[in-house]
C-alpha cells in the first residue's frame, strides 16, 4: 500500500464541463496532494507522519485558494486526466508542502515524491480509459474552453494523511488548520 499527505476538498463548478468520454472522479477522492510518501512498511512510520501532520496543522490557518481553469494530465498528448488549477493560494501550499517535508526530514521518514522539485499544487477532477483520438481532443478543448470561465474559491480546512491501494483511497487521519 502507498500513502500520500493531501489536502480534503470539494468542487462543486468543475464536475458542471465533465463530457464523456471523461468521468467525474467521486467526492470523496478529491485532494490537493502534497507529499507522496510511497510505501511506509511499518506501523510506526504511519504513527510518526500522524504526529507531524497534528503538529504542522497546528502552525496554519485556514485559507481559501482560487480554483480556475484546466489542464489535461499527464500532458495534451496523453490526456487522461483533468485538473483543475490553483490560480491563488498556491503559496500557503508550498508552505505548508516545506514544511511537511522538513519534519519528515528530521524523522527520517523517506518521500518517493517524483516532484520534489517542480511541485504543481492541482485538482485531479476527471479521468478517462478512452486512448487519445480526434473525439476526445474536440472533447478536451471543449472542457478546456469552459474551464477558463470557472472561477471557484474554495476554504482549505484540513490536512490529511491517506492510504491508497489501486484507486481506493482511505483517510487515516485527518487534522484541522486553524480556525480563520
Amino acid at each position: 500500500m502507498a500513502y500520500f499527505i493531501a489536502i480534503p476538498l470539494t468542487l462543486k463548478q468543475f464536475t458542471k464541463i465533465i463530457r464523456e468520454p471523461y468521468y467525474a472522479i467521486e467526492d470523496s477522492k478529491l485532494h490537493i496532494t502534497l507529499i507522496y510518501l510511497g510505501n511506509l512498511l511499518h506501523e510506526r512510520g504511519v504513527r510518526t507522519v500522524l504526529q507531524i501532520l497534528k503538529r504542522v496543522s497546528n502552525e496554519f490557518r485556514q485559507f481559501t485558494i482560487t480554483v480556475q481553469g484546466v489542464k489535461p494530465f499527464p500532458s495534451y498528448d496523453k490526456p487522461k486526466n483533468l485538473a483543475a488549477l490553483i490560480t491563488q493560494g498556491s503559496d500557503i501550499l508550498c508552505r505548508i508542502r516545506s514544511a511537511l517535508l522538513k519534519e519528515l526530514n528530521r524523522y527520517s521518514i523517506n518521500v518517493h515524491d517524483r516532484y520534489i522539485s517542480s511541485f504543481r499544487p492541482h485538482i485531479t477532477f476527471a479521468q478517462t480509459r478512452v486512448k487519445p483520438s480526434m473525439e476526445l481532443y474536440k472533447v478536451l478543448d471543449k472542457i478546456i474552453k469552459e474551464g477558463k470561465r470557472i472561477k471557484e474559491r474554495v476554504l482549505i480546512k484540513s490536512i490529511a494523511l491517506y492510504e491508497s491501494k489501486g484507486a481506493e483511497y482511505r483517510i487515516l487521519g485527518i487534522f484541522k488548520l486553524k480556525e480563520k
